[in-house]
């Protein structure tokens, strides 16, 4: 359930199309240009909200992700240290269940996010 719903929230709110565009994007834009609400606006993807203080952490920590550029662009997995030093600076207690589902949203967000389009 939760892999399902986290999947949906990326592929809308973070995963860009060839034009860099997010479906969240390409469905806003057209609501300001024409008014019209479509059913995506209408029910945006959501994290379950027993999971969403762990989001909170992914959303944090994924601000201070390492992308890297070699042959082509791709971005990096969460470190261990910097999320030690989040916890820390945000005294956060966790229990190791928590831990490893943030480490599962960002397998999940890795492989989601370093996928090729299909042509």
């Amino acid at each position: 359930m939760l892999e399902e719903d986290f999947s949906k929230f990326v592929r809308f709110f973070y995963k860009a199309n060839k034009s860099g565009q997010t479906e969240y994007q390409k469905h806003l834009s057209l609501h300001k240009a024409t008014g019209f609400i479509s059913d995506e606006l209408k029910d945006l993807p959501s994290i379950p909200s027993e999971f969403e203080h762990i989001f909170k952490w992914f959303t944090d920590l994924d601000k201070t992700r390492r992308n890297y550029i070699g042959m082509s662009f791709a971005y990096g997995s969460l470190i261990y240290q910097e999320i030690k030093a989040y916890f820390d600076l945000k005294s956060i207690d966790y229990i190791n269940l928590e831990l490893e589902i943030l480490l599962m949203l960002d397998s999940l967000f890795l492989q989601i996010m370093n996928e090729k389009e299909k042509e």
